[in-house]
């Protein structure tokens, strides 16, 4: 039976799935949070352990979540490739710290010709000085945010000053691209194996996020979303991912939003029915 080894900040409930999945694909999963990983070092060798077990013990090692500790990271990493263990997904493999972020991404994607929503990224100063040449509304957000949380729309510039007031880094500016609900896209490999349409459901939210209770309905995808979504996860060398598209009426194209590592998939199992924690083992065990 094969080991996977599933790498974590913290323990949740919900990764209850991912041990039952590996059950039902005659699996050993094990979901290991990175405080319960241990590093030995002596003058003869070098160990690694998970939950007591040795490194070796695992036929593979997936980062659910980004280790919070560069250090950690990168010696899983290169003991890994020392013992020829493969490392999921493919982004993460090098042996320094894997960035996260949604403007590195975009330089990523837009090296590609993909198409993305124009973004800047810049601290107050910068945008106090070219202010003026922005159309509201505006979408300010931190770059490393997920489910929505550190998304804003701004009406003006005085909203914009309110909301750097609260961070003490960068943002992101990007257009508001008027919609009627955007899509997630699960991929996994090279296929899209779910895809739902995202809708805010209160009139004064703009986020369709299903996690900020957006209503999630089933949709299926064309040719064109899902070329994109491929596309768009290739180049940031991911295994398994969510891509979240909307279109922009502007000029009648499909636009990637933002590609997530380590998707959240409630929603889509829920809507489409597909079991996505078996799915991602499935492909996970098939590349040991």
């Amino acid at each position: 039976m094969k080991k996977l080894l599933f790498l974590v900040n913290q323990q949740k409930e919900s990764y209850q799935a991912f041990v039952s999945a590996g059950k039902k694909a005659d699996v050993e999963v094990q979901v290991v949070p990175s405080h319960d990983v241990v590093i030995q070092v002596n003058d003869h060798k070098n160990e690694i352990f998970a939950q007591q077990h040795p490194l070796e013990y695992y036929d593979l090692v997936y980062f659910r979540s980004l280790i919070r500790s560069p250090e950690t990271h990168m010696a899983i990493v290169d003991k890994c490739n020392t013992l020829n263990i493969p490392v999921y997904d493919k982004s993460v493999r090098c042996q320094h710290p894997y960035i996260e972020g949604k403007m590195f991404d975009y330089m990523k994607l837009s090296r590609n010709a993909i198409p993305l929503i124009p973004s800047q990224y810049l601290d107050f100063n910068h945008y106090a000085k070219i202010a003026h040449q922005f159309s509201y509304p505006l979408v300010v957000k931190i770059s490393n945010g997920s489910q929505g949380r550190g998304v804003h729309l701004c009406h003006n510039s005085d909203e914009v000053k309110t909301v750097y007031s609260q961070y003490s880094q960068p943002l992101m500016v990007q257009p508001f691209i008027q919609n009627d609900g955007d899509l997630r896209v699960f991929v996994i490999g090279e296929k899209a194996i779910a895809t739902i349409k995202r809708k805010a459901s209160k009139k004064d939210e703009f986020r369709n996020n299903a996690s900020l209770g957006g209503d999630a309905s089933l949709y299926q995808i064309g040719p064109v979303e899902e070329e994109l979504a491929i596309k768009a996860v290739k180049t940031l060398n991911h295994s398994i991912a969510g891509v979240d598209l909307v279109f922009d009426e502007s000029d009648q194209t499909w636009k990637v939003l933002e590609v997530n590592r380590a998707p959240q998939y409630d929603a889509l199992v829920r809507v489409t029915g597909i079991d996505i924690p078996l799915k991602m083992v499935e492909f996970l065990r098939d590349q040991c």
